[in-house]
Parts: structure tokens; C-alpha cells; sequence
């Protein structure tokens, strides 16, 4: 019997480390990325007493700094509780670099970069708009789906029945997806 607890709980210790792994090596992933942040994240990365909360405090600003460029938001310090909120979401995602992979994907792309961005920032639960609304009142999401539907019966009840759920979850507050992984 305590056999069986000390290995449960050496699993769960090692998980909770491998997710602190994980917050780590995204946060590396976005603030190398993130041009007027970058010399602050490698410096910090330079000191050996750097905490990983350094890191995840950087990451937030990052997030802050781009919703007040793109005119959603107000004062970075006004983002902290949605950073927490953000990062802890992210946390619990198993490939959470697939969003960013997504942004820099599409990065190049004018017509499609600033609706890429607008999509991270509705996932992550940093803006005022919802994934479910950003897919049922973007016209490039519109003429998606509608592409999509036009290739046979079943991809027709599938839009049909993803734009209701979508509908719902607008018309709520809240996201239709019931808040399932993100893969990218």
C-alpha cells in the first residue's frame, strides 16, 4: 500500500514538474519573439537565480503590450489579472506552442496576420471578443465556413451545427467549445 502512494505521488510531483517545464519553455518560446522584450528576457535568462515567475511576468507584459498596440486594452497593469488567467490556461494545454506557431505561420500574410492575432487573443481570453464570436461576425471566417459547406451534406450539418453552437455561446458570454484543448 505505501508502495503504491509513494509511486502516485512521485507521479504527481513529476507531472507538476514537467508542467512548470512546460510554462517555461513557452514563455522562452514568446518573449524571444517579442522584439522590445527580448534584451529583458535574455538578460534575465543570463542570471542563474532567474525564477521561472520572472519569466511568466515578462510573457504577461508581452500580452499587455500587444493588446494596447492593437487599441483593446488600457494600461498594462489594468492586464495582470487576465495574464494569470492566460498563462494559467495555457498551462493546461498539452502542445500550447501550436498557437504561437499558428501567429507565426501567418505572420507574413497581411489579409490574414491581424485575424490570427485577434483569434490568440479571443482563445486566450485577453480581449473583449469570444472565439464564437469571432467566427460567427468575421466576413474571412464567414466565407470559410461557407466554403467548407458547400463541399457536401455532411460538411453542410456540420457548419450549420457548429454556427448554432456558436450562436449559443456568443449570445452567453461564453465559448461554445466548452473550453476543449487547443491544438493549433
Amino acid at each position: 500500500q505505501g508502495g503504491a502512494e509513494a509511486e502516485a505521488e512521485a507521479a504527481d510531483e513529476a507531472a507538476r514538474a514537467l508542467e512548470g517545464v512546460r510554462g517555461v519553455m513557452l514563455a522562452c518560446c514568446v518573449l524571444e519573439r517579442a522584439g522590445e522584450l527580448r534584451p529583458r528576457y535574455r538578460a534575465a535568462l543570463s542570471r542563474a537565480g532567474t525564477a521561472p515567475s520572472c519569466l511568466l511576468h515578462l510573457v504577461g507584459e508581452a500580452l499587455g503590450s500587444q493588446l494596447e498596440r492593437e487599441g483593446e486594452g488600457g494600461e498594462g497593469a489594468s492586464h495582470r489579472p487576465a495574464d494569470a488567467a492566460c498563462l494559467s490556461r495555457l498551462k493546461g494545454w498539452r502542445r500550447p506552442e501550436l498557437l504561437f506557431n499558428y501567429l507565426a505561420l501567418h505572420a507574413d500574410d497581411d489579409a490574414i496576420a491581424p485575424l490570427a492575432r485577434r483569434w490568440l487573443t479571443a482563445v486566450l481570453g485577453l480581449g473583449g471578443e469570444s472565439v464564437a464570436e469571432l467566427r460567427l461576425r468575421e466576413p474571412l471566417n464567414r466565407r470559410h465556413l461557407d466554403a467548407i459547406a458547400a463541399t457536401g451534406a455532411r460538411a453542410r450539418r456540420a457548419v450549420r451545427l457548429w454556427r448554432v453552437a456558436d450562436a449559443r455561446g456568443a449570445e452567453g458570454g461564453g465559448e461554445a467549445e466548452g473550453g476543449g484543448e487547443a491544438e493549433g
